[in-house]
């Protein structure tokens, strides 16, 4: 008898365990869901399916747990009270990523992009560039960089929008192109207006403290 009630205690106990993953699977899904439905609303159906990409090895979930917060990749087995999910999506353009988007979702699922004027400006950018809305593409941007003397393998080549611009006025965005290395060095940034492709160079300089 009390052989047969451990096998049935297990036995629940195993479900229970299944009907956790199976629980998880399902907000997860849910949350995926959720959020593609709130990138495809603001980039469109066409760009959503031909350039951006999931990416499930860098989005995670948060959960609380009995001993404390836990941050659990989409890949992992997780147990304890969701209380958000952070996704991360790649713009892609040809063979290259040219950017990542983060977009939060609430435990009852309600996902958002990153709120805020720099990175309302950010997604207006990347959108307008899938759109073919600007005269400098990225490859533009990377050839400009290459031309300044940065090796290809090193350029990095982001999206931006001019301190207190416009998110409606191509000419407030430009590329912000420059070696990506880390450097005590002095090293040039450029920057390329999307619509006239005029370059102008400012230098940084990073010092780092040990």
């Amino acid at each position: 008898m009390k052989f047969y009630f451990i096998i049935v205690f297990l036995t629940y106990q195993c479900l229970g365990i299944a009907q956790s993953i199976a629980y998880n699977e399902k907000a997860l899904n849910r949350a995926k869901n959720s959020s593609d439905s709130v990138l495809t609303a603001f980039f469109g159906s066409e760009n959503m399916s031909q350039s951006i990409r999931w990416n499930k090895s860098k989005s995670f979930v948060n959960c609380q747990t009995k001993s404390g917060i836990k941050l659990h990749k989409f890949s992992e087995k997780f147990e304890g009270k969701i209380t958000f999910y952070d996704l991360t999506y790649e713009i892609i353009i040809g063979k290259d990523m040219v950017f990542e988007l983060r977009i939060d979702c609430s435990p009852n699922f309600a996902c958002a992009l990153w709120s805020g004027s720099y990175w309302q400006g950010k997604f207006n950018a990347y959108k307008k560039l899938l759109n073919g809305d600007f005269k400098v593409n990225f490859q533009n941007a990377i050839s400009i960089g290459i031309e300044k003397g940065i090796a290809r393998e090193f350029i990095s080549a982001e999206l931006n929008l001019e301190q207190d611009g416009n998110i409606e006025n191509l000419d407030d965005y430009y590329w912000e192109v420059k070696d990506f290395r880390e450097s005590n060095s002095q090293k040039s940034i450029y920057q390329i207006n999307v619509s006239t492709g005029k370059v102008s160079e400012k230098k940084e300089v990073l010092i780092h403290m040990h």
